[in-house]
């Protein structure tokens, strides 16, 4: 999927991404000194007390009389939509203007690549919502309606060719993806990205962030740092370039989301590159963060709503700032200092934890109250530091995959709509219930019985019930609430009818899985790996089988699929190879047991004819003494000798 998503954005910049580089024609607007001298002299002042500076560039929620430019009818292929006015709430004046006195303008750039009016596509607006604080107020809205069949389009937040070499930023602001992206990243799966913070220099540097989806259907973080701004660009230096992911922290769908993101360019170790969303930390790597050739930054998108055929592809924007240096001294800063009096959120109180099961307990906790609304609650787990969940709906929380005779103990912490978080309330303590193994019941017949168990190994069995096919995705849940998430065990049992003949079995399995027929292990890759599809054919004699799979899911997505069907008919062209190693042994006075090696042949091996005495190969009899099926060939067969008849005549004796 990485790769996927790499190559996929390398190959739409021929689709028009090189426009990005394109500085608008517009005559850049006059700068007010006095703040600046005033906000220099403050710096000036700060580093000779030894303090660092920290410098507002600039803020906007798009109030006042702030506008975006119209996008004429007849624009084609790309089109710069400049901001302009004077946001009455910050005081600060579109476009934005700083890093050197020739700092080009700021705006959104739609791109259409395939012909057509733009406007078929695009549809940015400045539009009155509900903010992130739960009142009504301004927020830019960017995004695409369709795309061309010919390939994409896209639309960056620019702010680009800063006319100075700029070592260090530091940008906030509120956003929220549009409600059908979740649905959007399941049809996808790991078809799917969007991207967000992008930062390019000429030939040699880019650092892009992004939300990737997976086959689970779950979609999560991603940061991509590489040489390719355009193309392919001179080898990164040592450390300079770096991907990472984060599964941990969710990503908010239809809801608003803070995002903070700090770069500190540097050719040594002491580079950084930080970004956090809700006060959570994504990434924090110290590592250099110049290219090559230590080019200036040439782009900085502080997103870019890009699509190819996930439409509609939108999201909101409000409240943005860009800062030198972080306006905090330990990241991420959160939402800073509230405009409407927001004050943290009461503690939550009355916490309490009770062990339903051998591996989950249950949190609940009496709801806080805020001045602008509570968002949601994180668990932390055992002292940890790093939330364990994050619950936007109730008050109620179940923790699974736990280990049974545990004690744990959870501490939660709510947080508002402006990212203020509450101190954390005091601890509760509850240990699971000890495990216990049950026996998994007879199987049923033409359907499974299907046995779940709460841990990998098919001991603690938590859930029974008859499932008609084994043809299951949970992505990552579970059969049933009642067994965890993870690390999870099944076996499903049933009895099926089957017309002689060679027969396909197929199985997909993420994690690991057996098969057997009739009590015989014919397949076994008991593995952690993703979704991976298996096949043997088998010759099965006519009549009932028990038909037996076991499965177990260690992490992240779960898949176990069984089927089979008739193989296709097959030329014999060769007789099976002779049994090999024959044994005999007397178990008793009246019984012999046999054994031998399994023959091979080209279609599979029916079944063994066994011959006592001396018997031709072709005797004259009817058939052999007896014939034994392979299904798979057996180990062991039993001979019984002839009773004694009624007329007298005596057994066989044993030679």
């Amino acid at each position: 999927m990485i790769i996927r998503a790499l190559n996929h954005t390398n190959r739409n910049r021929s689709c028009g991404t090189k426009e990005l580089f394109r500085a608008s024609k517009r005559s850049p607007r006059p700068i007010s000194d006095i703040n600046r001298v005033l906000r220099a002299l403050l710096a000036l002042m700060l580093m000779a007390l030894g303090a660092s500076a920290q410098t507002l560039l600039f803020k906007s929620g798009f109030e006042g009389n702030t506008t975006l430019d119209t996008i004429p009818s007849s624009a084609t292929g790309d089109y710069f939509q400049h901001f302009s006015g004077l946001d009455t709430t910050t005081g600060y004046t579109w476009p934005m203007n700083f890093w050197g006195a020739y700092a080009v303008t700021t705006g959104l750039h739609p791109i259409v690549t395939g012909g057509g009016s733009l406007l078929n596509y695009i549809t940015n607006d400045i539009e009155s919502v509900v903010g992130h604080d739960g009142s009504g107020t301004k927020a830019l809205k960017i995004g695409t309606s369709s795309s061309p069949t010919a390939c994409c389009t896209q639309v960056p937040f620019q702010v680009s060719r800063p006319i100075q070499q700029v070592s260090d930023f530091y940008v906030r602001y509120w956003t929220k993806f549009n409600p059908e992206l979740l649905a959007q990243e399941q049809a996808g799966l790991g078809n799917f990205y969007r991207t967000q913070l992008e930062l390019k220099t000429f030939t040699d540097y880019r650092i892009a962030t992004f939300v990737y989806g997976q086959a689970s259907g779950v979609p999560y973080w991603a940061v991509v740092v590489d040489d390719k701004p355009e193309g392919q660009g001179p080898a990164c230096p040592p450390n300079a370039c770096w991907q990472t992911y984060n599964h941990s922290v969710p990503v908010p769908i239809g809801q608003w989301m803070l995002m903070e993101y700090y770069l500190h360019r540097s050719t040594g170790n002491d580079g950084r590159f930080f970004c956090a969303v809700n006060g959570q930390t994504l990434v924090n790597h110290h590592l250099p963060t110049y290219g090559a050739k230590q080019e200036k930054i040439d782009f900085l998108a502080l997103l870019n709503v890009y699509s190819t055929n996930m439409n509609p592809a939108y999201q909101w924007v409000d409240d943005v700032e860009v800062w030198d240096l972080p306006p905090c001294t330990t990241l991420p800063c959160g939402a800073g200092t509230s405009s409407s009096g927001s004050i943290t959120p009461t503690t939550p109180a009355n916490v309490a934890a009770s062990a339903v099961s051998s591996n989950q307990i249950n949190v609940a906790w009496t709801a806080s109250t805020d001045s602008v609304g509570i968002a949601g609650y994180r668990i932390y787990r055992n002292g940890g530091t790093t939330p364990i969940a994050s619950v936007t709906a109730g008050t109620t929380f179940q923790d699974s995959s736990l280990t049974a005779s545990t004690a744990y103990s959870y501490k939660v912490a709510a947080y508002d709509t402006m990212g203020f978080t509450s101190s954390l309330s005091t601890a509760a303590s509850a240990t699971t219930l000890a495990a216990t193994t049950s026996t998994c019941p007879a199987p049923v017949t033409t359907a499974w019985t299907g046995c779940y168990y709460s841990d990998q190994n098919l001991t603690t069995l938590g859930l029974v019930r008859t499932d008609p096919t084994i043809l299951f995705n949970w992505g990552a849940g579970s059969p049933d609430p009642t067994i965890p998430a993870d690390h999870f065990s099944a076996r499903w049992k049933g009895i099926f009818n089957f017309n002689a003949g060679s027969y396909t079995f197929t199985v997909t399995a993420d994690d690991g899985f057996r098969l057997y027929i009739d009590g015989v292990k014919v397949m076994d890759h008991w593995v952690d790996e993703s979704a991976t599809t298996y096949t043997q054919t088998l010759a099965v004699p006519g009549g009932n089988h028990n038909i037996t799979m076991e499965y177990y899911d260690d992490t992240g997505s779960a898949v176990a699929n069984l089927q089979w069907q008739l193989a296709p008919n097959v030329s014999d062209t060769q007789p099976p190879t002779t049994p090999a190693n024959l044994t005999a042994s007397a178990a008793s006075s009246s019984q012999i047991n046999l054994s031998w090696n399994a023959s091979t042949d080209n279609v599979g091996v029916a079944g063994y004819n066994l011959y006592r005495n001396g018997e031709s190969s072709r005797p004259s009899h009817p058939a052999p003494l007896t014939r034994t099926s392979v299904c798979p060939p057996p180990n062991l067969t039993a001979i019984p000798l002839p009773p004694t008849t009624p007329l007298g005549i005596p057994r066989l004796k044993v030679p």
